[in-house]
């Protein structure tokens, strides 16, 4: 399944209102897990990308909060999971952790390369 990343306008984010961070995920520090996204101007994220960032850089998500939606009311539960077996999820909650902001140039790398990874066949699962 390729998908074609929408624009931040047609995505529903306005760039200007757009915040884009960076934060550890604690609860797999042995793992260097790392979080990237986009939120909102209610800091609901809209994409999202959750990585490793050791030797291997293991890509675990890349997921569009839009393409979830678009999915799930125009194609049913069976494109959404295989949707969420490719690119996993974005988080169903405002962001609350404490976080770094990144510019939207890092973010749109960090994104090209964990989408790529994904339609490459190469997410990692957790153990």
């Amino acid at each position: 399944m390729k998908l074609i990343a929408r624009s931040h306008k047609r995505a529903g984010v306005d760039a200007a209102m757009a915040t884009y961070i960076r934060w550890r995920l604690d609860r797999v520090i042995e793992e260097d897990a790392w979080c990237y996204a986009e939120l909102d101007e209610t800091r609901w994220v809209t994409r999202y990308v959750e990585r490793r960032e050791n030797n291997d850089d293991a890509t675990f998500a890349a997921a569009s909060l839009a393409e979830e939606m678009r999915l799930r009311d125009e194609e049913g539960l069976p494109a959404l999971s295989a949707y969420h077996s490719e690119y996993g999820w974005t988080p169903e909650a405002a962001v609350e952790y404490r976080f770094r902001e990144i510019s939207v140039e890092q973010f749109e790398a960090i994104w090209r390369q964990a989408r790529h990874a994904c339609e490459a066949g190469l997410r990692a699962h957790r153990r």
